[in-house]
């Protein structure tokens, strides 16, 4: 969705941008916008840790983890009361060197966890993916983000394609289709 207008408008953009960010794998500095597909996890007291820094300007940062229920005890019977492991999402600011939990998504009834923070200039910061089930288990994750890590402020961002592209071109062409039809309709 589009941080400016809500559900009120869908950004397909924003989606391609956390494709193109790639997958990238906890333990490591992340990019702004990316996505880690983690096929097994749940281990006892096990966290996966995403590190971000920002720079000169306020930023945002909006992230959803998300799993299945696992419906399914073995792989002939099927179970009518699924099991549902207790995944939990935090951000925490780790600038001075103390650990400042200043989000967090902690549903004990949902299989989605999201989080929607302003970050500060010049932070060090933490998404991390913890479980709360009470005992260890094996099952996939898959966690999405998108940020703006305060390179620039938000009004001088431009999209990043050249006008001589075939996605400019494709881009220019449905701007133009549109203002057609609508001309039309008048």
């Amino acid at each position: 969705l589009d941080y400016r207008y809500g559900a009120g408008q869908l950004n397909v953009f924003n989606s391609y941008n956390i494709i193109a960010g790639g997958e990238q794998d906890s333990g490591a500095v992340i990019l702004e916008s990316g996505y880690d597909i983690v096929e097994s996890y749940g281990s006892e007291n096990e966290v996966s840790i995403y590190s971000f820094a920002t720079l000169a300007n306020p930023g945002k940062l909006i992230a959803s983890l998300v799993w299945h229920l696992n419906v399914n005890s073995s792989e002939i019977i099927f179970t009518p009361a699924p099991i549902l492991y207790d995944l939990n999402i935090e951000l925490v600011d780790v600038t001075t060197g103390a650990e400042v939990l200043i989000a967090s998504s902690t549903s004990s009834i949902d299989n989605t966890e999201n989080i929607w923070f302003d970050l500060l200039p010049y932070r060090s910061y933490e998404l991390r993916v913890s479980h709360q089930h009470g005992s260890a288990f094996s099952w996939p994750y898959a966690l999405a983000w998108r940020a703006d890590f305060g390179s620039q402020p938000d009004d001088t961002r431009q999209i990043p394609f050249a006008p001589g592209s075939l996605l400019g071109a494709l881009i220019v062409f449905v701007i133009a289709l549109t203002a057609t039809a609508s001309r039309q309709r008048c």
